[in-house]
């Protein structure tokens, strides 16, 4: 079954990507008089039907837990988690960077993940991972680094969609940020994370986050040898760290948490 799901989350996100893709080829036909929000909307919900459409052509019997749309328990024991367009808010801006993420559940554990990059509705990256290791035809072995020098750092960090929870997130945000480099909210926790495989930012903090938001990304720090961790700010907001081991650590401590 593993190879199946690993090839169902490949094929899955890939047809949420081109979804997008295809669909904002021509922006202002595709506008057609209102405004980037809308075009947001529709794209969502494009790359939504296509990957729920991929994935039911393969397992009909599933549960998901799907941004935009109602969970469902299934009766097989997988659940897939699913991103169809992670960084809306940007999207709507007509900013850069956003992800496709789609996640394979069994018994708790993630067991298959695929991340698809976009800048705009163009490919930036892909990145494919199951219980072997990260897929070598994505990712020509990126591994998390070992050395962590939090004066050199840049951390990402994701804020929940709740205006209060915000709040709180940000009151969390204020007690990490003067022990790091530099941090950077990009929009989307899957391409976030992804990053941190990759180099390009040293960790991430995500405030407040729901599954769709981390399932696939968390799961590739993983498999890079990276170290998640999770613990309830003192509001009782989760906060998810991860990055290195020392790192997550790190951040840990600075994290005021709930007593």
């Amino acid at each position: 079954m593993q190879d199946e799901l690993d090839e169902i989350a490949f094929l899955a996100a890939e047809e949420g990507f081109r979804a997008i893709r295809d669909s904002s080829t021509n922006l202002t036909a595709f506008l057609d008089g209102n405004g980037p929000g809308d075009l947001v909307a529709n794209l969502a919900r494009r790359s939504r039907t296509a990957i729920v459409d991929c994935i039911n052509s393969h397992r009909r019997h599933d549960g998901w837990q799907v941004k935009g749309a109602e969970e469902t328990l299934g009766t097989s024991g997988v659940r897939w988690i699913v991103n169809p367009l992670d960084g809306t808010v940007d999207s709507a801006r007509l900013m850069p960077y956003h992800a496709v993420s789609v996640a394979a559940e069994a018994e708790g554990e993630t067991v298959a993940a695929h991340i698809v990059q976009m800048s705009g509705a163009k490919l930036v990256d892909r990145i494919a991972c199951g219980p072997t290791g990260l897929g070598p035809e994505f990712w020509e072995g990126w591994v998390i680094p070992a050395e962590w020098d939090p004066a050199r750092a840049v951390l990402g960090f994701a804020l929940p969609d709740d205006a209060e929870c915000r709040r709180d997130a940000l009151h969390l945000l204020a007690d990490v940020a003067p022990h790091v480099g530099a941090v950077r909210c990009f929009g989307s926790a899957a391409y976030d994370l992804a990053n941190v495989v990759k180099g390009g930012l040293d960790g991430f903090v995500g405030f407040g986050q729901q599954p769709w938001d981390v399932a696939a990304g968390l799961a590739v720090v993983r498999t890079a040898g990276g170290t998640v961790r999770r613990l309830r700010g003192e509001s009782g907001l989760e906060v998810v760290i991860a990055g290195t081991a020392a790192m997550v650590d790190a951040v840990s401590g600075w994290v005021p948490t709930a007593p």
